[in-house]
């Protein structure tokens, strides 16, 4: 899921947030978000879901099923 990983954390900095500030404003906490970007964890559905309306971006995109950043 390295790709994954890598999308979190390019939507994250395009938003320009650090980790703390993103679980914050998601609801996300912040140690997933580490684990996450570091490629060491994947997310639950739910988390997937959370994550998919924060960054207003569909799941196929965030788990590298398309490259098209919204539905």
């Amino acid at each position: 899921m390295r790709i994954f990983a890598l999308r979190v954390t390019e939507m994250r900095n395009e938003l320009k947030l650090t980790i703390p500030e993103m679980a914050r404003k998601s609801g996300i906490p912040e140690k997933t978000i580490y684990h996450w970007e570091r490629g060491e964890r994947i997310p639950k559905i739910d988390s997937l879901k959370k994550l998919c309306d924060y960054f207003n971006c569909s799941a196929d995109f965030l788990i590298g099923r398309t490259d098209e950043e919204r539905w």
